[in-house]
């Protein structure tokens, strides 16, 4: 991939990382139990626009994707200027679930083919994207939470005109397209959606990553929670936010190390780190930021392992689509359950929520590994690659 491409993905990924944007709603008198029915919009408008978008990926090419992620972007931090505005906060949530399901979908396709067609690791190559723009996003949220102390109104405007800026610099990239041009959508679901469940490697990938990557999404929601319940303001938030991404950089730099060391056994690993963290958080309140603290590090492995298993099993036709069925069943999982858990923290406390999801990802695991681990299906479910 080539510099200007690495520089595109390290300008139109920079944002308010989550804590920091929720505490711009906070401070609009927002509860939790509201903020939490906007993510949940978020992620219907995720659930809608996901399959429709990875078609557009598929068909008619990967750039005019990436321009109406960015695009949307800019119009959903030029929501958040007008707020709170309750029109403007609903169509910020809608625009950023736009943004999000696109840019994540298509660029984990395009790394997949890259890798594939060079001969190249995709945990590397992918890791070393998410490196640039963790690092990037590290350093600008250090900035916009001084920014913040200033005037609140900065940051958004800075990074309404950094997107802008690699909005341009996309048509001067060449973004490769799928060989599998102008296809219909019931093509793509004949061709792509049917492998998951005929194909038992891909079936097992598939819903494992579903429900885990739902798990720690929402266990990412409730960082603002938490840090508000320790008294912190937008500046604080915005310098901790900053400061846990030097864990996500880190864990992106040594992603290859990090395989090898969990002998490749990354997605189990960090499940099981993760209902550890949730049920510390829940019990030792003194000590509930730990989970704040481990959410970067499994977010930034766990996630691309999953995606690199769910893309090596699907058919590269439909690979796109296939990716934003998972997208679409995550928003679906996270539309669902975001209103409960802010409710569960405005009605009781956060704590109480990370209790609810380590026992909802620890039930969920069990349940998948008992039907998957059936004799029937016990030789299929053998990894069929054994790369780092």
């Amino acid at each position: 991939m080539t510099k200007k491409y690495f520089i595109y993905n390290s300008l139109s990924k920079v944002t308010l990382l989550g804590a920091f944007r929720v505490m711009y709603l906070v401070v609009t008198g927002l509860s939790f139990t509201k903020i939490a029915l906007l993510l949940s919009i978020q992620s219907l408008s995720s659930l809608i626009f996901s399959v429709p978008m990875g078609f557009l990926a598929d068909t008619f090419g990967r750039k005019s994707a990436l321009f109406v992620g960015n695009l949307s972007k800019i119009l959903a931090y030029i929501c958040i200027l007008l707020s709170p505005n309750i029109i403007a906060v609903i169509l910020m949530a809608i625009f950023m679930g736009i943004n999000l399901t696109v840019i994540k979908t298509t660029e984990e396709s395009l790394t997949h083919d890259y890798t594939e067609n060079n001969g190249l690791n995709y945990l590397e190559v992918r890791g070393r994207l998410r490196k640039h723009q963790v690092l990037t996003n590290l350093l600008f949220n250090f900035l916009f939470a001084y920014m913040y102390s200033i005037n609140p109104v900065i940051p958004i405007t800075t990074i309404i005109t950094l997107t802008s800026l690699s909005l341009l610099l996309l048509f001067f990239i060449k973004i490769p397209n799928s060989v599998f041009k102008r296809q219909k959508i019931k093509d793509i679901v004949k061709k792509g959606f049917p492998e998951i469940y005929y194909n038992k490697n891909l079936s097992y990938s598939f819903v494992y990553g579903v429900i885990f990557i739902s798990i720690i999404t929402l266990t990412i929601a409730l960082k603002a929670p938490v840090l508000a319940s320790r008294g912190f303001n937008g500046e604080i938030v915005g310098y901790i936010d900053a400061s846990l991404q030097l864990i996500s950089f880190l864990a992106y730099a040594y992603v290859k190390q990090i395989g090898q060391l969990f002998n490749n056994n990354i997605k189990e690993i960090s499940a099981l780190m993760l209902i550890f963290g949730l049920v510390l958080a829940g019990i030792f309140r003194e000590i509930g930021l730990i989970i704040i603290c481990i959410t970067p590090f499994i977010n930034s492995i766990a996630p691309m392992d999953i995606s690199r298993r769910i893309a090596d099993y699907s058919p590269n036709e439909a690979k796109a689509s296939i990716l934003s069925l998972k997208e679409l069943l995550v928003s679906l999982i996270f539309m669902i359950f975001i209103p409960v858990l802010g409710f569960i923290t405005d009605k009781f406390s956060v704590y109480f929520s990370n209790l609810f999801l380590a026992l909802l990802l620890l039930v969920s695991l069990l349940i998948i590994k008992i039907i998957y681990k059936r004799e029937v299906f016990k030789n299929e479910l053998e990894p069929a690659y054994s790369r780092a």
